[in-house]
């Protein structure tokens, strides 16, 4: 479930107040009780699941820095649970690739960026994606930035992966076939 970061806290401050005042008015341990496991369950999914699906769908709407101050709001990333650490280093990852795109940069800063990008989708898919869409949305990124660094063997890899992974997604067939005309002309 998402959750705006200043919803939740709200919530759960709000929850753990009513269950204090339920014990002072004397509602009896059950309206207490209640609140307070509310609370609970609320501050057990922000460590668990932390801000990653307000990431996500801010990414998917174009949003990069609205995604970004999801994933900042996240603050144990060790704490989250295996496929959200994936799916978080996965936005961090395209976050980076997204920055390094920017007019104006120079080569160093550029390929910083893209390395912190290429290091963050491993990650990415070594904790493990639960949906083929995102991690074939890795390969690709990650054999576009093996075609700008020139490494060819380390593309074609990556793009042999992709096509692993490929899916209906008619972007991602574009881009898969964009990558393999591009590969095809690396000396």
């Amino acid at each position: 479930m998402f959750f705006n970061p200043r919803l939740r806290f709200i919530l759960i401050f709000s929850l753990f107040a009513a269950g204090i005042v339920a014990m002072l008015l004397d509602f009896g341990p059950t309206v207490s009780i209640l609140s307070w496991g509310f609370a609970i369950l609320l501050l057990l999914g922000y460590f668990l699941f932390g801000h990653i699906n307000g990431a996500l769908f801010a990414l998917k709407a174009g949003k990069i820095e609205q995604a970004e101050k999801y994933l900042a709001a996240t603050h144990k990333v060790d704490w989250l649970l295996a496929s959200h650490r994936a799916y978080y280093f996965f936005c961090q990852g395209l976050i980076a690739i997204y920055k390094s795109q920017e007019k104006g940069m120079d080569q160093k800063e550029r390929f910083a960026l893209l390395e912190k990008g290429e290091q963050q989708l491993l990650q990415a898919i070594d904790l493990g994606m639960r949906r083929k869409a995102e991690k074939a949305m890795s390969y690709l990124n990650l054999a576009h930035i093996a075609y700008y660094r020139g490494e060819k063997p380390k593309a074609e890899e990556y793009a042999q992966l992709l096509a692993e992974h490929l899916t209906e997604d008619l972007h991602l067939k574009k881009g898969y076939e964009d990558l393999q005309q591009a590969i095809a002309k690396m000396p």
